[in-house]
C-alpha cells in the first residue's frame, strides 16, 4: 500500500522546506535527539512505512483478469516516494554521517543503517554520562564555579540526547560531589525538602562559599595577628595550650601531632661559652655573634628558617589571592601537604613517622620536600615539609619558625 493518498504531496520542493525544519543535523552524538525531530514528520506526511518497516518494492509487473500481465502502476508511485523520503534524511545528515550512506538504494536501509550505527552508542553514551554525573567532585576543580559549570555540561550533554535529569537530581548529585568542606551546606540542604531549582541552589552554595571564606580569611588575619603578639618571646619558645615549642635552645613537647617509633636527637646545647672570649665572626647560618658554622648547631636542622623569618610571618596576610591554599596552624609540629606537585627537592621518606590527626588517626608520610609560599610581599620558604596524601589540608607549622 502506497501514501499517495497523503495529505501533504512529498515533492523536491517539499523536501528542502521539511529538512530546514530539523534543528540540527545527524551527527556521532545526537542520534536520539534527530530521530526525535526526524521521524514525527516522516509520520506527518503519510510515509512511515518507508523507514519503520520492510515495506517490499511492489512487483514490476502484475497479471489482469485475462490472464494477461501488465506493468505495476504502483511501482513507479512507491519509487518516487522512497526515494524523496530517503532525501529527506539524507539532507538531515551532517557530512561525517552522510558517507554511511552511500550505495544504499532504499529510505529503509538507510533508516536502518542509522539506527544500528548510533542507537546502542546513544544509549551507551547517556550512560556514562549519567555515571560521570554520579562521580564530578568539587576538590577535581580550581574553583566551585568551575564545579556547578561541568555539573551543567553533562546535564546538557544528556538532555541534547534525549535523557534529561530534573533539577532534583542535579541538586543531588552537585551535593554529592562538594566533599567535607561543605557538610554544613549538604546537611542543610538534606533537611530542606523539596529541593530548590537548579539556578536557586547554585546561588545560595555560591554565597554560602562567599560568607565562609569571608568567616575563615578573617580567623586566619587574627591568628596572625596574635602570633605577631605573644607567640614568639624573647627566650624563642612558643606555647600553645599544653604544648611547648622552643627555638633553637631545645625542644621540649609534652603534646606533640609527630608519633614517632624511634627517638629524635637532641638539640640541646650543653655549655656556654663566654662571649668576651668569642672572636668578632657572624655565623653564617644562624647569624650568632661569636658562632661559627662549622660548630653551629643548625646546620643540620632542616627545619631550620632565617632569623627575620617570624617577622615575615607576622605580616603575612594567609588570605592572600596568591597563594591561599597553605593554612597556618599552631598546633602542627611540622610543616603538611597532600600535594605533591607543591613539593621541590622531593624525595622517599624513610621514617617510621606518623601523623596523628585530631580523631586519633595516624596518617602515613611519604616523601619529604622543600615548599614555596607566595605573598604580595614576597616568598616565603618552607624547608622539610612533609608529604601526607591522606591530610585534608596543606599546613605549615608556626612552631617550625625561631
Amino acid at each position: 500500500m502506497t501514501s499517495s493518498s497523503s495529505s501533504t504531496p512529498l515533492t523536491i520542493a517539499t523536501i528542502a522546506q521539511i529538512s530546514a525544519m530539523v534543528s540540527e543535523k545527524l551527527t556521532t552524538k545526537n542520534y536520539i535527539t534527530w530521530q526525535d525531530q526526524v521521524l514525527p514528520i516522516i509520520e506527518g506526511i503519510s510515509m512511515a512505512n518507508h523507514v519503520l518497516y520492510d515495506s517490499k518494492e511492489p512487483k514490476a509487473t502484475i497479471t489482469d483478469s485475462d490472464g494477461k500481465e501488465e506493468q505495476n502502476p504502483l511501482l513507479p508511485i512507491w519509487l518516487q516516494e522512497d526515494r524523496l523520503v530517503k532525501s529527506l534524511i539524507i539532507a538531515t545528515l551532517s557530512p561525517v554521517v552522510r558517507a554511511l550512506t552511500v550505495r544504499l538504494t532504499s529510505a529503509r536501509e538507510v533508516w536502518k543503517t542509522l539506527e544500528e550505527c548510533f542507537a546502542n552508542s546513544s544509549k551507551q553514551r547517556a550512560r556514562d554520562l549519567l555515571r560521570k554525573l554520579q562521580e564530578v567532585l568539587k576538590d577535581d576543580h580550581p574553583t566551585l564555579h568551575a564545579y556547578l559549570q561541568e555539573v551543567t555540561m553533562i546535564s546538557n550533554e544528556l538532555a541534547a540526547i534525549n535523557q534529561p535529569i530534573d533539577d532534583g537530581d542535579k541538586v543531588y548529585w552537585s551535593l554529592n560531589g562538594l566533599g567535607d568542606k561543605y557538610e554544613s551546606f549538604v546537611t542543610a540542604m538534606q533537611v530542606r525538602p523539596p529541593p530548590p531549582p537548579f539556578d536557586e541552589f547554585t546561588n545560595l552554595l555560591a554565597d554560602y562559599e562567599k560568607r565562609h571564606k569571608s568567616k575563615f580569611a578573617n580567623e586566619n588575619q587574627t591568628l596572625i595577628a596574635s602570633c605577631g603578639r605573644g607567640c614568639f618571646s624573647g627566650n624563642n619558645r612558643f606555647f600553645r595550650g599544653g604544648t611547648i615549642f622552643r627555638g633553637r635552645g631545645g625542644s621540649n613537647n609534652k603534646n606533640s601531632s609527630m608519633h614517632s617509633d624511634s627517638p629524635s636527637p637532641s638539640q640541646t646545647m650543653s655549655q656556654k661559652t663566654n662571649k668576651a672570649q668569642r672572636p668578632a665572626i657572624i655565623c653564617q647560618i644562624c647569624n650568632k655573634l661569636g658562632d661559627k658554622a662549622i660548630r653551629c648547631y643548625e646546620r643540620l636542622n632542616h627545619a631550620y628558617q632565617e632569623e627575620d623569618v617570624p617577622k615575615a610571618l607576622v605580616a603575612l596576610a594567609i588570605n592572600d589571592p596568591q597563594d591561599p591554599e597553605w593554612i597556618p596552624d599552631t598546633g602542627a609540629t611540622s610543616h603538611l601537604t597532600n600535594d605533591a606537585g607543591n613539593l621541590s627537592n622531593l624525595r622517599p621518606y624513610k621514617g617510621r613517622d606518623k601523623i596523628i590527626v585530631g580523631d586519633g588517626k595516624k596518617l602515613k608520610i611519604t616523601h619529604v620536600g622543600d615548599a614555596t609560599i607566595r605573598t604580595s610581599s614576597g616568598n616565603l620558604l618552607l624547608k622539610r615539609v612533609l608529604l601526607v596524601p591522606q591530610i585534608k589540608a596543606n599546613l605549615f607549622s608556626i612552631g617550625q619558625f625561631p
